[in-house]
């Protein structure tokens, strides 16, 4: 029989998997009414300010105190997740169909498998060099399949790929620092970090920061409270 913790733990799980795969469909319904890149900066910034009391009251219970190294180390995270990865997936939308997308970004296994081994040195196992194999070999497949169909733009797969190989990074990055301070601190202030690295970028593209047409703010919603926080 299965503990209620781990009852809870699958039931966590499924939840976050059904909904986190509604996020390329939802975005794609808004790509061309508001700029990728702002609905990135500002569902971040958003959740990350939403769960910073929760953040602060949970880090002041637990007396963990942040140290240069720990701000260093999670503004590595909020820049290889929120301001590369996450934005290139908005980004990839504009070119491409959000079940391409999305099929592609769920390689980030691969390059996570990849990453972890370059960095840590982790053992390869004859069963994760079959996957990898079979993985890439899925990769080619679309690849070939959409350009020579010209179903999608090759813009928007190599945006997708690359999202999709910059978040495997963050995922291998995000271990160590998640262990020590736990997964509340380091998507709070990562989040922020992230979001305010890419202001920058929307500065000098010209893209608004906070001004945006009201009818978005459904989609808006839904992303930040239910797929960014959730």
């Amino acid at each position: 029989m299965l503990s209620e913790n781990r009852k809870l733990g699958y039931f966590s799980l499924a939840l976050t998997v059904l909904l986190f795969s509604t996020l390329e469909f939802v975005s794609k319904t808004i790509t061309y009414d508001i700029d990728p890149l702002q609905i990135n900066f500002l569902r971040f910034l958003a959740a990350g300010l939403l769960i910073l009391p929760f953040t602060l009251s949970s880090a002041s219970k637990k007396q963990i105190h942040l140290s240069r190294q720990d701000f260093i180390n999670l503004a590595v995270l909020g820049i290889v997740n929120v301001t590369i990865s996450v934005s290139l997936l908005h980004v990839s939308l504009k070119y491409a169909n959000a079940s391409l997308v999305a099929v592609l970004f769920c390689t980030n296994p691969i390059f996570a498998n990849i990453f972890d081994y370059l960095i840590y040195r982790k053992n390869l196992t004859p069963i994760k060099v079959v996957g990898l194999f079979l993985g890439t070999a899925g990769m080619v497949v679309i690849f070939y399949t959409e350009i020579f169909m010209q179903s999608a733009d090759l813009w928007g797969i190599i945006t997708a790929l690359l999202s999709a190989c910059s978040y495997g990074l963050y995922i291998v990055l995000a271990k160590t620092t998640s262990d020590k301070l736990g997964g509340l601190i380091v998507n709070c202030y990562s989040f922020i970090i992230g979001a305010l690295f890419l202001m920058p970028v929307l500065l000098v593209l010209k893209i608004p920061l906070f001004s945006f047409d009201v009818s978005v703010l459904p989609q808006m919603l839904y992303i930040t409270l239910m797929l960014t926080i959730a």
